[in-house]
């Protein structure tokens, strides 16, 4: 049983009051996850009904809900999450607090649906049993993603999922129009520390392989907790970068990553340029600052994607831009003098500014 806490939510002034129940059914997966949330904690259960108070309106002939949804998989609150009334047009969005309000909700017994690209990358959908409305009463609900292990062990099951194992749960997509890609080759690499009578102190390379499915998606399991490694994907021409990927503490780690591609976009609309006029694909722009574990500027280190030519140096605010850089998933490097190196991932999309910060630590060389 898997238990995560949470905090006591509040919406305005008033605190909720009531337990709510959210189904979450894994894509392909034939068993159903019942979550409770009450207040305070999250578990396992049976399903049971939001309670109503009442709550002074001018229109008392509808129900009205207000709510917290919660991302137990990173911690915090989920935002900008919607929350529909199945069978209503009614819309709620949770803001910067995961905190949300549906008004003029038809009295009766209706579901809540909880939609959130979060759970679209998981290949869950999260849906409430029937919650009661009644006019003129207020329904206090908390709405939940599940945590990492629970979503580990609906995707791999328990034999693939061992207790304090890691896995990796991601979308491959194409790098200009993000459209998932059926059928790309997945490689995740890293090497472990062996020590034995036989062979000494080695490191060995170790390798796991999957294949996107349906939507684009793929899963590895069963890894190593800790874990550093490198994941590169490609579907015939298009390819990743070897992206790094560290897991330290968490059961899940999720990505997406965008086939890069070197080839130009035939693009034509009705009655604008031909089939067969090519235009250059819209290259990314990637600007960031650069400084040390104390938070100042670092001048003169140089950033590269790929590590390919040209490169960027910051200035002296630490500052950069590299311009002109292909949409996908690509490695940004970071060599600095004197400070150790790093490496990060990094998705780039058409015509648009995306931008980092970076810090780099004091090089510590390795006792002799």
């Amino acid at each position: 049983m898997c238990v995560t806490k949470l905090p006591r939510p509040y919406i305005g002034s008033s605190r909720i009051q009531a337990a709510a129940v959210l189904s979450i059914q894994p894509t392909g997966v034939c068993s159903t996850l019942i979550w409770m949330s009450t207040l305070g904690t999250v578990w396992l259960g049976h399903t049971g009904l939001a309670t109503a108070q009442a709550v002074p309106r001018r229109d008392v002939s509808y129900g009205v809900v207000e709510g917290l949804a919660v991302d137990s998989l990173h911690g915090g609150v989920l935002m900008g999450a919607r929350i529909l009334i199945e069978g209503t047009p009614r819309v709620g969005i949770t803001d910067s607090a995961g905190r949300f309000m549906i008004d003029s909700v038809p009295p009766g017994s209706h579901r809540l649906l909880l939609m959130h690209p979060l759970l679209d990358t998981l290949g869950l959908s999260a849906v409430s049993p029937s919650i009661l409305f009644t006019a003129g009463k207020r329904s206090g609900v908390v709405m939940a993603v599940p945590s990492a292990r629970t979503v580990q062990l609906a995707k791999c099951g328990h034999a693939a999922a061992p207790a304090n194992s890691a896995a990796v749960l991601g979308m491959v997509v194409t790098g200009d129009f993000e459209e998932p890609v059926e059928g790309a080759e997945i490689w995740l690499t890293w090497t472990e520390l062996q020590v034995g009578e036989h062979v000494g102190v080695s490191h060995a390379f170790q390798q796991r392989r999957a294949k996107t499915g349906a939507g684009g998606k793929f899963i590895i399991c069963g890894l190593p907790p800790d874990l550093n490694a490198e994941i590169l994907a490609w579907h015939g021409p298009d390819t990743t970068a070897a992206i790094p990927v560290a897991f330290g503490q968490s059961f899940l780690t999720l990505l997406t990553l965008g086939l890069a591609s070197d080839s130009e976009d035939h693009l034509h609309a009705g009655g604008g340029a031909s089939p067969a006029a090519p235009m250059r694909r819209r290259q990314s722009v990637v600007h960031g600052l650069v400084s040390d574990v104390h938070g100042i500027a670092i001048q003169g280190a140089t950033v590269s994607v790929d590590g390919a030519a040209p490169a960027a140096v910051t200035d002296s605010r630490g500052a950069f831009t590299l311009r002109d850089q292909p949409p996908g998933s690509h490695r940004l490097t970071f060599r600095g003098a004197g400070y150790d190196p790093v490496d990060i991932g990094i998705n780039l999309k058409s015509s648009r500014l995306t931008e980092v910060r970076v810090t780099l630590s004091d090089f510590v060389p390795p006792p002799a």
